[in-house]
């Protein structure tokens, strides 16, 4: 992001980098689940209302899926406040670890591991992300099931040899 920010002439910032990060990674997660969600998941689902009114189709995965963004934001903030506040542990600085400069490269790379198995804060995120995806993959699967692919499945058709 910082590198393309850099080409268009905008300031390079953190926050800026992340917000742009969070949008373009957003619309591009949204265009692949909806492929691949009509393309294997809902696969025997009857298209033919989706087609007909397929800009509210859209329009609904898109709000659906923005609500779940909410819910993800949530879920990590309420993580970081509650482990920051209760155990004093910075989960977002997972990664950052005290490396003697002294070591060779290949030190540094098993200190950093190391650090970074050995760290509470790492644990805590692993925790909280994986609490946050489970979260939403059973809020993605109940709202899309309900408000998206609803309706009449096609009926599987039983071949002459099966009866």
């Amino acid at each position: 992001t910082s590198f393309l920010m850099n080409k268009a002439g905008l300031p390079e910032t953190n926050v800026l980098c992340i917000i742009i990060g969070t949008i373009v990674g957003f619309i591009a997660s949204l265009i692949v689940n909806y492929i691949l969600s009509l393309k294997w998941v809902y696969q025997d689902f009857d298209r033919t209302q989706m087609r007909k009114h397929w800009k509210s189709h859209i329009s609904l995965f898109v709000v659906l899926n923005i609500v779940g963004l909410f819910i993800r934001l949530a879920i990590m903030t309420i993580f970081k406040v509650s482990v920051w506040n209760g155990l004093n542990i910075n989960i977002d600085n997972w990664m950052i670890i005290d490396i003697p400069s002294t070591y060779t490269f290949w030190q540094k790379i098993g200190a950093w591991i190391t650090g970074v198995f050995t760290s509470l804060s790492f644990w805590w995120f692993v925790f909280a992300f994986t609490i946050k995806n489970i979260t939403i993959l059973i809020y993605n699967y109940l709202t899309w099931k309900k408000f998206i692919f609803k309706g009449r499945h096609k009926e599987k058709k039983i071949s002459s040899e099966m009866k």
